[in-house]
């Protein structure tokens, strides 16, 4: 199993591998793939896990943590965490009337100004 494959299946909880892809939006056989490794999410799909899931794209790939840093919250509920030169973006419930990088975008700001 992949390092991505291992985090998926640990997030995957009590729901079974089609109920999981389908929360995450994709075939079950490209989840099973992403397990087994032929294989990977493209971008677009590691930023929807990882706002799905509400985990850091460096703990989805098997990078190492470096977190800290400031975290700002926007009016639309997303929070950016910045620190070693990543950025974080999470909603708790993702929405398709808003544009999380224009947020992205917003709270980078925010946190410059500081």
């Amino acid at each position: 199993m992949t390092a991505i494959g291992e985090r998926l299946e640990s997030a995957r909880g009590n729901m079974t591998q089609r109920q999981f892809a389908c929360l995450l939006g994709v075939p079950l056989t490209s989840y099973t793939n992403w397990l087994m490794g032929p294989s990977s999410p493209k971008m677009e799909y590691i930023i929807q896990i990882c706002t799905k899931l509400g985990v850091s794209a460096d703990w989805l790939l098997g990078l190492p943590d470096r977190s800290g840093g400031a975290v700002v919250t926007g009016s639309s509920g997303v929070a950016i965490a910045t620190g070693g030169g990543s950025a974080t973006v999470s909603t708790p419930q993702p929405s398709c009337q808003t544009c999380p990088y224009k947020a992205l975008a917003e709270a980078l700001k925010k946190v410059q100004a500081m």
